[in-house]
């Protein structure tokens, strides 16, 4: 072999092995970063106090299967819902696959777009939420919003919770634009839910769930930031605009605004409280833990805020 190829051979061989991408990863859960990097409440012995990391690291991983589109009405394609039934499950999020920096970017697109809840019979329930609500969708007929997941042969599920569902905004000329501040009417669709399922057995749990979103037993008037009626739940969701949601940590009389994740790496206090620190990406890791690892909720649930615990609230 002449010098020329040994050179050649040796510069592509050097090339290839530069591509490959080693990231620095940091644990996430880790006791003593997870007790500072939210600032404490003014109340501050009401602070939460998560599990620990002994704890965090005993869940059980959730693995993330290929999400399909789902299609505004009379824009899916003929046979669509019969061809997902013949798909086969398949786990898109594998870590030992990923080799260069562009496939830890698409793992991130499909972290971000992963389903972390599967409702029962939502396949059925959201097609009346589509007909019912104007949610948008892209020029080519797909909510970017909630995903078809197959995670038996067979079974369609529809998946939502993802971080997408409140973190995508479709322009008025059909873009879907991840990251930006969100546009689906999560209010609308939780308003439209209640009034379809108001029935006596049903006003408790609705209810309780309120307490457990947003209730404060510590604060003077602890009533004022829950709806104590399923009608004034009702109204409160009604009143509610695309881009505006009520969330942990907030209330359903004082709803936050959605901000927006674009150029989030230069931002230092993260949500719209500005409650949680960014120091590092470690830190927007605990965040993405805080409110999304616990069946779609975040271990804002799982917290306990001095002998306060919203778990503790039956649903």
């Amino acid at each position: 072999m002449s010098s020329f190829r040994v050179l050649l051979l040796w510069i592509t061989t050097s090339l290839a092995m530069a591509q490959v991408f080693h990231p620095q990863i940091p644990r996430a859960w880790d006791d003593r970063e997870v007790e500072g990097f939210e600032v404490p409440l003014a109340q501050s012995d009401r602070s939460p106090h998560y599990l620990s990391a002994a704890e965090y690291y005993a869940l059980e991983v959730m693995p993330i299967y290929r999400g399909y589109p789902v299609y505004a009405p009379g824009r899916e394609p003929a046979g669509y819902m019969e061809g997902l039934k013949q798909e086969e499950p398949e786990i898109v999020f594998d870590p030992a696959k990923l080799r260069t920096r562009e496939d830890w970017i698409r793992a991130g697109a499909i972290v971000f777009h992963a389903a972390r809840g599967y409702p029962p019979n939502g396949v059925a329930r959201y097609a009346e939420a589509l007909r019912a609500l104007k949610i948008p969708a892209t020029r080519e007929g797909i909510d970017p919003f909630v995903q078809y997941v197959v995670r038996k042969k067979g079974v369609v599920e529809l998946g939502v919770t993802a971080c997408a569902n409140c973190h995508t905004r479709v322009l008025p000329d059909g873009t879907a634009i991840d990251g930006a501040q969100g546009n689906f009417p999560i209010a609308g669709r939780d308003a439209w839910q209640a009034i379809n399922d108001q029935r006596p057995d049903r006003d408790p749990p609705t209810l309780n769930l309120e307490r457990k979103m947003y209730g404060a037993p510590w604060v003077e008037r602890p009533e004022e930031l829950y709806a104590t009626t399923a009608v004034e739940r009702i109204r409160r969701l009604q009143a509610t605009q695309p881009g505006v949601i009520p969330r942990e940590g907030t209330s359903s009389a004082f709803p936050a605004h959605v901000p927006s994740l674009i150029g989030i790496k230069d931002i230092r206090y993260l949500d719209a409280t500005g409650l949680t620190r960014h120091r590092s990406i470690a830190d927007l890791m605990r965040y993405a833990i805080v409110n999304q690892d616990f069946f779609g909720h975040g271990l804002q649930m799982t917290a306990h805020y001095g002998d306060f615990q919203p778990l503790d609230i039956k649903q």
